[in-house]
């Protein structure tokens, strides 16, 4: 415990504060609660019926909440019956269906477009590019950018940005403001919905940008 928890806390503390960090960096902290996870079962061993009712009750509890939030993230079923839109807190950004996002991009861009296609953060480009199955190299703009500045992306002239962003969110961008501090001008930008399950969930943002230093 003495050698896992600062290891959990301080990490964490990083992982709440900073957009640059990752949850995984906690994860050494959580392994070594393990042996006595498991010194805490062994001690238990007398109880073994309800030992194995407690693992069956957590297998359920643990499933049913995944497969909950899982259709909810498809569907929005738990907030769509009582809000005309989804409210700020329903945020589900992190599991969007990306293959959707990159359908609807390969059906509104051209070729030359999809190749050089960039977001502003790491995230959205690493999951643009798996959605895309790695047959376009997704960069990213600004600082945001993470293990992307190791592929060698930094330099490249990108003329598209794409930007997903949930019509619930209090913190929208200002593309004007943000591509004049990255050094690039707005040509035109088209903004398309993006639904979760049969409602507006988000509007994806395609913008045609040109670096002007």
């Amino acid at each position: 415990m003495v050698l896992a928890l600062p290891t959990i806390l301080i990490f964490n503390i990083f992982i709440l504060l900073s957009d640059s960090s990752f949850s995984h960096w906690s994860m050494m902290g959580w392994m070594l609660l393990l042996p006595m996870a498991s010194n805490s079962l062994v001690s238990l061993k007398s109880l073994k019926f309800h030992v194995v009712g407690l693992k069956i009750l957590n297998v359920f509890v643990v499933f049913s909440l995944i497969f909950t939030v899982s259709l909810h993230a498809k569907t929005g079923f738990l907030t769509k019956k009582y809000f005309e839109k989804p409210p700020p807190w329903d945020d589900t950004r992190e599991l969007l269906d990306w293959k959707k996002i990159s359908f609807i991009l390969e059906n509104n861009l051209t070729k030359n477009d999809l190749t050089s296609i960039a977001t502003l953060n790491w995230f959205d480009s690493g999951q643009l590019s798996s959605a895309f199955n790695h047959r376009y190299m997704v960069g990213v703009l600004g600082k945001n950018n993470n293990h992307f500045k190791y592929i060698g992306l930094s330099n490249k002239n990108f003329t598209t940005l794409i930007d997903v962003q949930l019509i619930n969110s209090p913190n929208n961008t200002n593309f004007d403001e943000k591509m004049h501090t990255l050094g690039y001008k707005i040509i035109n930008q088209l903004d398309l919905p993006f639904l979760r399950g049969s409602e507006q969930y988000g509007i994806i943002s395609i913008l045609s940008i040109k670096k002007v230093r």
